[in-house]
């Protein structure tokens, strides 16, 4: 029997909502997926929201910190085969981050450009390659760039 952790569930998470996004994604379908009782769940997060928001946390924070990695190449096109392939690799928590934006934008702040992020009033955070914005709408901001 798999340990049941906090990590483990926010893995999932990203996988379960990739494929189903904010209209179908629910704690019931993710403690089935784990094959664990949703009051598991409810032990870590103390609801969907919260889950959701770690769910994103989690994910933009490992695709930072992942991308932060990667070597930096010389010539531009092998710049554009490395980050296709990041994007490959990485594919399941990118489209869990993109639809959670997209559910969720209307929480984001709005800049003067729209709610992309005006990286010229981002801080570097002590959490590595993270980038925290002041004007985060979770309080950390974790992001990363694609």
């Amino acid at each position: 029997m798999t340990k049941i952790n906090d990590k483990l569930i926010l893995e999932k998470a990203v996988e379960v909502y990739a494929n189903s996004g904010a209209e179908h994604f629910s704690i019931r379908k993710l403690a089935k997926e784990i094959e664990i009782t949703p009051s598991v769940i409810y032990h870590y997060y103390k609801d969907e929201a919260t889950l959701l928001e770690s769910m994103f946390r989690f994910a933009s924070a490992q695709l930072g910190s992942e991308r932060a990695l990667l070597k930096k190449p010389k010539k531009a096109t092998d710049m554009f085969k490395q980050r296709i392939g990041f994007q490959i690799d990485h594919s399941m928590k990118i489209v869990a981050v993109l639809k959670y934006y997209l559910a969720f934008r209307k929480h984001f702040p709005k800049f003067k450009n729209g709610y992309v992020p005006d990286k010229s009033g981002w801080r570097t955070c002590s959490v590595g390659p993270i980038r925290c914005s002041a004007a985060s709408p979770f309080g950390t901001g974790l992001t990363h760039s694609l």
